[in-house]
């Protein structure tokens, strides 16, 4: 196991990810850690990862896109498939199954002041024993055109939300 970054580990801006797939990695943070802002995440999977916040993606940085991609049996502390730190983060047509956190079992946005939004995404059979079973917002969210199916918390089954929200 890694400290940060088991396959990858970015410091910088404008970085890509397309149509790539990460298995059975363990680190500290994040699969893929970016420290950086303007971050495309796109059609990738991120499967049967581990890590103590974000075990898919840990991404430090504001303008984050993760569109079309999907995150399976991950298992964090924090957001077992996706921990943000930043504004403006955009999740869009992806798919969060049987994944599993203390806080945020699929995704774990924080500092997320001006536009988190998560659209047209599907979250089944996720699970948190603390707050957000398939997600937790640290800060205002938008949630639009979503799917929540069997996902459990012991504070916000589907969603827990620590700031202005909209559904």
């Amino acid at each position: 196991a890694s400290a940060d970054g088991a396959a990858i580990y970015i410091q910088g801006d404008r970085t890509i990810i397309n149509n790539t797939e990460f298995f059975n990695h363990e680190s500290e943070t994040g699969t893929v850690y970016i420290n950086g802002s303007y971050t495309k995440v796109i059609d990738s999977t991120f499967r049967d990862n581990e890590a103590v916040e974000g075990a898919g993606i840990y991404i430090e940085g504001n303008d984050t896109v993760i569109s079309d991609s999907t995150f399976e049996t991950n298992v964090a502390v924090d957001g077992s498939g996706i921990y943000i730190i930043g504004q403006r983060t955009e999740i869009s047509g992806s798919t969060f199954e049987y994944n599993n956190a203390t806080n945020g079992g699929a995704v774990y946005v924080t500092h997320s002041d001006i536009n988190g939004t998560i659209r047209g995404s599907t979250f089944v059979n996720n699970a948190a024993s603390g707050y957000g079973g398939a997600v937790y917002f640290g800060g205002s969210g938008e949630v639009i055109n979503c799917s929540f199916n069997g996902n459990n918390a012991t504070y916000g089954g589907a969603l827990y939300f620590d700031g202005d929200c909209k559904v």
